[in-house]
C-alpha cells in the first residue's frame, strides 16, 4: 500500500510547478480519488474484522451459557490476519 503522505506530498510539489489551472484541478482530483479508494478499502478490511470479532465473541458467549458445544479456539490470529490482509 502506497502511503498516502508520500502521495500528498508529491502533489503537492507537482502542484507548484504546473501553471495550467485545469492541470491543476485534475491532480487534485486524481489524489482525492485516491484517498477516497483507500478509505473505502480500509472501511471494508475493518468491517470484516469487526463482523469477525462480533461473531466470535457471540459464539464464546452462547457456549459459556452452556447452550452450544462449539468453540471457535485456535487459528483465530491467522484468521484475523487474513482478514487484514484481505
Amino acid at each position: 500500500m502506497v502511503n498516502k503522505n508520500l502521495v500528498y506530498v508529491w502533489g503537492i510539489n507537482h502542484w507548484r510547478n504546473i501553471s495550467s489551472y485545469r492541470s491543476r484541478i485534475d491532480l487534485k482530483n486524481h489524489i482525492y480519488q485516491f484517498i477516497k479508494l483507500n478509505a473505502c478499502e480500509l472501511t471494508l478490511r475493518l468491517s470484516r474484522i469487526y463482523s469477525f470479532l462480533w461473531d466470535h465473541d457471540h459464539t464464546n458467549t452462547v457456549k459459556q451459557s452452556g447452550q452450544n458445544e462449539e468453540l471457535q479456539g485456535e487459528g483465530d490470529e491467522d484468521e484475523i490476519s487474513s482478514l487484514v490482509e484481505a
